[in-house]
């Protein structure tokens, strides 16, 4: 019974319309107590079918830190950053599940200095109460407004960090939630490094978060600081796994496209393999990422998308085609 609610709950979520009273009712309900039940019974099904998580483990260095990318759940990311290959301290990222996790610093006998959580829903921040029994002096960090679960130190747009010698920026980004943050890193050991940003549920490949409290002008408003503050190479990595389907709609909505058609391609060969699609970029996404190049849309596949960009400003861009997106880096 619980496991069909479960069910239900996730698809029901996803497809009702904003605003609307059920889904108002849905969303308190996945917001509250009992979503950390439902999501923790979610995570207990998505391991009988990823027993080693729905993408391989994956560490590498970018600008100057290491980050190990953890899959969880069904297409859940968390992240686990140090300063270099030779440290044990390190940062965790959006950690929805605690039993991988801490699983995970065990192998590698890596010690958390601190939690860093993007949004308070329970995907991104279930796994902190588990963490904070295992690892008592890590800080738990989340925004000021979403206040996430078990975060104590409560963080506003331009605060700067400084976390197990990893240089942290935050910046505050509504629209998926009214307090949704996102933490920049600006660890360059060359001066062509570009920065690193967990985006959280706001960017994702070829895709963007679905606004569950804030507003379409919220939204865009959030998408353009990526446009305005950050260079083309700026190194995203988003909390869920939709590069698939999100290129899949790219390569629909612009059909001669051919960088947007061997990148589908490529992450289509990549999806059996179980290799993650992140990071990207956000000179990447700003080729592909119909929401972060509305000007260069066909007609028809700005009606596609006018639901998400109702009463914008941003809808007239797309309709008159005469704002380029596009920067140089």
């Amino acid at each position: 019974m619980f496991s069909t609610l479960v069910d239900f709950f996730r698809e029901q979520i996803f497809t009702l319309k904003e605003g609307s009273y059920p889904f108002w009712l849905m969303y308190r309900g996945y917001v509250s107590p009992l979503g950390s039940l439902l999501h923790a019974r979610m995570l207990r099904k998505a391991k009988e079918q990823f027993p080693k998580g729905h993408r391989k483990l994956t560490t590498t260095t970018y600008s100057g830190v290491v980050v190990t990318i953890v899959s969880f759940a069904y297409d859940n990311y968390a992240y686990i950053v140090r300063k270099n290959m030779d440290v044990n301290q390190c940062l965790i990222v959006d950690c929805g599940d605690g039993e991988i996790i801490i699983d995970i610093l065990k192998e590698f006998q890596w010690d958390p200095i601190a939690v860093l959580t993007t949004h308070k829903h329970w995907d991104h921040c279930y796994g902190n109460a588990a963490l904070k029994v295992a690892y008592p002096n890590a800080c738990f960090i989340g925004g000021k407004v979403d206040r996430p679960s078990i975060c104590t130190r409560l963080v506003s747009d331009g605060e700067e960090l400084d976390l197990a010698g990893i240089l942290i920026k935050v910046h505050e980004v509504f629209g998926h939630t009214l307090g949704h943050v996102v933490y920049e890193i600006n660890q360059a050991t060359t001066s062509t490094d570009p920065p690193i940003i967990f985006t959280g549920d706001t960017i994702f490949v070829a895709g963007i978060g679905k606004t569950f409290e804030g507003t379409n002008e919220q939204m865009v408003a959030s998408l353009d600081q990526f446009k305005n503050k950050f260079c083309l190479g700026t190194i995203l990595f988003p909390g869920h796994e939709y590069a698939r389907d999100g290129l899949g709609m790219a390569n629909y909505l612009n059909p001669n496209h051919d960088t947007v058609y061997k990148a589908f391609q490529k992450v289509d060969a990549e999806y059996l393999q179980r290799i993650p699609s992140v990071p990207t970029t956000l000179g990447d996404e700003f080729t592909w990422n119909p929401f972060l190049r509305t000007s260069q849309l066909t007609d028809g596949a700005v009606t596609l998308i006018s639901s998400f960009l109702q009463d914008c400003g941003e809808k007239r861009v797309c309709m008159s085609g005469k704002d380029n997106v596009r920067r140089e880096s």
